[in-house]
């Protein structure tokens, strides 16, 4: 425990040090620097992929000019070397969302395609140079020794004319100047966006503005530098674009042209959500992505889980020791650090220890069947069949049992016990968790940095979600929430379950079909889908399913429509392997439907009909209650066909009948 005083805090209630919302929301930004930054400020394209939260944008933002020249309002934190790498390097970022570019009034214009894709190149290159001409002017009032060169400056300013207007349309500068060029091209860019807003006709664009081709401009100007201010030839000119999973199809295209004829000092960053492109492994038209030309990183750490194919890499910043760094990062913007300099968010938060609080749960229930249970467990404890409850669960219901193969020698016995009993606890003890938590009434007892992290599922932003939940809950203040470490279970489970509360309330409610479906109702139904495959006896089947598989070319118009709003929305997950889709709930959702923590893509539910998907999506409440007895059904006679028989299949679903969407309260 820390040491501290009952008067380090004037007030109660303290500002919320885990703020949630987006980073370019945050006064104070505080962005964390990850050695392998190294490997990002490079020349080679790159991609950051992640989910909603995962820090996508802040990777894009730590590469860009003003970061380096200390002129923003972000501060930066991370290891010595890191941040010196990150001052040191020569590097001039220019970053954009494409969220500001306004995608839906390119989309709405009505003119060919071709037309539409050759202005949004001429509009995006006009863009990033106008940002760049700034930059240059903004580094040379600081250093007072970069691109002071009069000379220079002219004849750069004179050939990026002649490549941006033909002759018959080239304004004339009496000043042949940054300044002066900055402000043609920001008109031109902002008129061409007006005139696109104005749905005028090809015809009259082109009396207006010629055509630049994807990234010409911007590969211009790359040229120029380098020739100008050979002494800066080994600099990068990165070109940061963030969201790119907004893009239409076309749009994307026009992107692809110019990375592809890019060259130095001139590269590309740009940043997607993790689900919406195709992998390596899942290529197609859909959504083209420049796999040839573009690296991938996995955010936030270097070892995705989601990832896939060759997005899938080792080594680099692990997810828990980002995820710490961070969380501290914002408790030192706000308290000095005398009070939290020791402090570890995982010593914080403790352990997960299901069996030691499931025991704990059964000995203070007043239920008799609860209590019948653990007279049965520890039976099974003195006959040395093993402590663990939820072991003693899985066997009073005859879960996944195991025999040793017979004659053995000891030692041989004793080493395929130890690997049968590994494999059958990792598989088995969460699920029976929660399985039993139902059975029994309980809450089942989410707790523990680590299982903050899996609900967080990568993204930073769940997880100060979640940690300004427990930091409300333990009191809201430092004083009361280091008092006692580690933070209680009960204290760290309240927290936990309202975020998950707290983010099923921001999905969507607004009715999209005419049964009356909702993306929060869709959200609702495959938590209750994924919450019965996680109890008795449709566990018998498998363990922790919470997502569903599906063919690839079943996920087309309106369906595709519904899975692309829940990743963008951030409340599914999305990967694509073998000509199927897996789709998931976001695990920062588990403790709303009282399912597993864990990677949800361990056990995917195979949905062997089209019609059921359409019908959980845009089906009745009952139509839909239909569609789920219709999967879990398949699911118990799966495992008797493979196990059981007739008679046992009957007796075990005659003993569930009205199970689905069992509104009995949950309690503490």
């Amino acid at each position: 425990m820390l040491n501290h005083q009952d008067d380090i805090i004037s007030s109660r209630f303290e500002m919320n040090p885990y703020f949630y919302g987006r980073s370019e929301q945050e006064h104070g930004q505080i962005l964390f620097v990850p050695n392998r930054i190294a490997k990002w400020i490079t020349r080679k394209p790159l991609c950051f992929l992640g989910v909603r939260g995962s820090g996508k944008s802040s990777a894009l933002k730590l590469l860009t000019w003003d970061v380096k020249w200390n002129v923003s309002s972000i501060k930066t934190t991370g290891s010595p070397e890191a941040l010196r790498f990150l001052q040191n390097f020569k590097h001039i970022g220019v970053y954009y969302r494409v969220e500001d570019i306004d995608v839906p009034l390119w989309d709405r214009w009505n003119v060919i395609e071709d037309t539409a894709q050759r202005y949004f190149g001429t509009y995006i290159d006009l863009l990033y140079l106008d940002l760049l001409l700034d930059a240059l002017i903004c580094i040379r009032r600081i250093s007072r020794s970069l691109f002071l060169g009069r000379v220079e400056e002219k004849e750069i300013t004179k050939s990026l004319l002649k490549e941006c207007f033909r002759a018959d349309m080239r304004p004339r500068l009496l000043d042949l100047s940054f300044m002066a060029l900055r402000e043609i091209i920001a008109d031109a860019h902002q008129t061409i966006r007006q005139l696109v807003l104005q749905d005028v006709s090809e015809e009259e664009i082109k009396q207006t503005y010629s055509v630049i081709g994807p990234g010409s401009l911007l590969k211009k100007f790359g040229d120029q530098f380098a020739n100008y201010y050979p002494k800066m030839a080994d600099w990068a000119i990165l070109i940061l674009l963030d969201d790119c999973n907004f893009l239409k199809k076309w749009q994307m295209k026009v992107l692809n042209t110019a990375v592809a004829g890019c060259r130095k000092p001139i590269t590309y960053k740009f940043s997607s959500l993790a689900g919406l492109y195709p992998t390596c492994d899942t290529m197609n038209d859909d959504r083209p992505v420049i796999l040839d030309y573009m690296d991938f990183e996995p955010l936030p750490s270097h070892s995705n889980s989601f990832a896939t194919g060759k997005t899938r890499v080792k080594g680099g910043t692990q997810y828990p020791n980002l995820a710490n760094r961070i969380c501290k990062a914002r408790m030192e913007q706000h308290f000095s650090k005398e009070h939290i300099e020791k402090l570890d968010h995982n010593k914080l938060l403790g352990p997960f220890n299901l069996e030691k609080v499931l025991m704990k749960k059964l000995v203070d229930s007043e239920s008799d069947d609860a209590r019948d249970f653990l007279d049965y467990a520890s039976t099974g404890k003195a006959e040395g069949e093993g402590p663990a409850i939820t072991k003693a669960w899985l066997s009073k219901k005859s879960v996944r049992e195991y025999k040793l193969p017979i004659d053995l020698e000891e030692k041989e016995a004793k080493r395929i016990e130890r690997q049968i009993a590994s494999r059958y606890s990792k598989k088995w003890n969460h699920v029976a968790g929660m399985a039993l938590c139902k059975e029994y009434g309980f809450i089942f007892p989410y707790s523990g940095f680590r299982v903050v992290l899996n609900l967080s599922a990568g993204s930073i932003r769940e997880l100060l979600r979640v940690m300004s939940m427990i930091w409300e809950e333990a009191g809201g203040s430092l004083s009361e929430f280091i008092k006692v470490q580690p933070i209680p279970q009960e204290i760290q489970t309240r927290g936990i379950v309202k975020a998950a509360e707290a983010r099923f309330e921001l999905i969507d409610s607004s009715i999209i079909s005419e049964s009356g479906t909702s993306l929060q109702s869709i959200c609702n139904r495959l938590g209750q889908l994924f919450s019965s495959c996680q109890s008795y006896p449709y566990i018998l089947t498998t363990a922790e399913t919470a997502s569903i598989s599906i063919r690839n070319e079943w996920a087309e118009g309106d369906v595709k429509e519904i899975i692309r709003k829940g990743i963008g929305s951030g409340w599914l997950l999305k990967r694509e392997e073998n000509g199927r889709i897996f789709v998931a709930l976001h695990p920062v959702l588990s403790p709303k439907f009282q399912i597993s923590f864990r990677n949800p893509f361990y056990y995917p539910e195979p949905i062997s009909n089209k019609e059921i998907i359409k019908t959980l999506f845009f089906g009745s409440d009952q139509e839909a209650n239909l569609a789920i007895k219709n999967v879990l059904e398949g699911r118990i006679y799966r495992y008797l066909k493979r196990h059981k028989t007739k008679l046992e299949a009957s007796s075990i679903i005659n003993e569930k009948q009205g199970f689905l969407f069992n509104s009995n309260p949950i309690k503490e």
